[in-house]
């Protein structure tokens, strides 16, 4: 009886020791989680018998997934499988070099190298990857170009310049560049009959002219299209596989909606002084009538891709624009003494209501509302 006792309290203590030293471990997480956390763990606690349990367990899972995984991938046919695999063999070396740091844990888990299977398998990418870039170069079309060349660029990623791949870049990249000329805006319109002030201000290239800029005009060394003007392709006699046409249409400016409200103003003012000096202060009043005219435009920016080769349409689409603003003048009553310097800018506004935007200075506005809209639009269609 004696003896039972003894045994069953040299259990309770063993028990009692191995959680008493282990709770400040956590085992929760994913399989490499925990190892990770239990090789910073035991690199601290190098006696702990829990967490080093939890190492050893949780490494040999995460090990068996991966591989189970790599397994499944290298039975298809998908060129890409390869970017998997070698994501799932840099895991397992990440794990193993963990774990390399402390030669105690290494030996506990026997925890292997991947180095040379991640090398073996970047090797075999960078040839496939290869074979299929030469195969979609044999064939026509600018999507199969830029097949080719990302294909490409990935066997000169796992292999620096695998074989010539990088001169087999830049002929994809020299086959599939497009010439595109974008004309000049074209505006018909005529806007409504209460808006018929035509003006100067209005540049028709100025929407051509800064779009060929910001999509790289005709230099661009990662964006395989050139982008010309119409004279420029005229003056280098060059033929262009897209156009683009820019149209403005159904711009409508609204008769202005006029407001006004009164704004009171006062002020002490010196009209003198008494008869020991000191000066003597009045107080003026006055009334100012503002008159504000709020002004809205609207149209839209119609664009035409078309393949000029082919004669067809490649796309079109409208964007809408809309703009609004206002003009104040003023008058008054009373002292004009009592006035702000605001306030005599609103009673010289030497306009006074009368219409002096222009119909250029409409489509200047409307054209920066649709500006970022139309370049990114055409950027999507052209770039790769």
């Amino acid at each position: 009886m004696h003896h039972k006792s003894t045994l069953t309290i040299l259990a309770f203590v063993i028990l009692f020791a191995s959680c008493s030293g282990s709770k400040n471990f956590s085992a929760k997480g994913t399989n490499e989680e925990i190892v990770y956390k239990a090789v910073k763990f035991l690199n601290k606690r190098p006696d702990d018998a829990y967490a080093l349990g939890e190492l050893k367990f949780n490494y040999q899972q995460a090990v068996k997934n991966r591989q189970e995984r790599i397994s499944t991938w290298r039975n298809t046919a998908d060129v890409n499988r390869w970017d998997k695999i070698i994501n799932e063999l840099e895991a397992l070396q990440g794990m193993y070099d963990a774990i390399n740091s402390n030669a105690s844990l290494l030996k506990a888990t026997n925890a292997q190298s991947y180095f040379n299977a991640i090398a073996v398998a970047k090797d075999s990418a960078a040839a496939e990857y290869y074979l299929a870039g030469q195969d979609y170069l044999q064939r026509e079309g600018r999507e199969n170009m830029k097949l080719a060349y990302y294909a490409f660029k990935k066997a000169d990623q796992y292999v620096s310049n695998y074989k010539d791949s990088r001169r087999k870049m830049q002929e994809a990249f020299d086959k599939s560049i497009l010439i595109v000329v974008i004309n000049p805006v074209h505006d018909d319109n005529f806007f409504n009959n209460n808006w018929n002030n035509r003006g100067y201000g209005y540049n028709r290239e100025y929407l051509q002219q800064n779009l060929i800029r910001d999509l790289g005009g005709y230099n661009s060394s990662t964006n395989p299209t050139r982008f010309y003007t119409d004279w420029d392709a005229r003056r280098k006699g060059i033929n262009p596989d897209w156009i683009i046409d820019l149209t403005w249409q159904n711009i409508y400016v609204q008769r202005p909606t006029e407001s006004s409200y009164d704004r009171n103003r006062s002020k002490k003012i010196e009209i003198g002084k008494d008869t020991s000096g000191r000066p003597v202060y009045q107080t003026v009043y006055a009334t100012v009538r503002i008159s504000r005219l709020s002004y809205t435009a609207n149209g839209d920016l119609e664009y035409q891709v078309t393949d000029a080769k082919q004669n067809k349409n490649i796309q079109w689409n409208r964007i809408p624009a809309y703009v609004s603003w206002q003009d104040e003048y003023a008058t008054y009553t009373g002292d004009g003494r009592a006035l702000e310097p605001s306030d005599w800018t609103l009673i010289n506004n030497n306009n006074r209501g009368q219409q002096y935007y222009t119909n250029d200075d409409v489509l200047n506005e409307l054209t920066k509302k649709v500006y970022y809209d139309i370049r990114n639009r055409l950027q999507q269609l052209t770039e790769w």
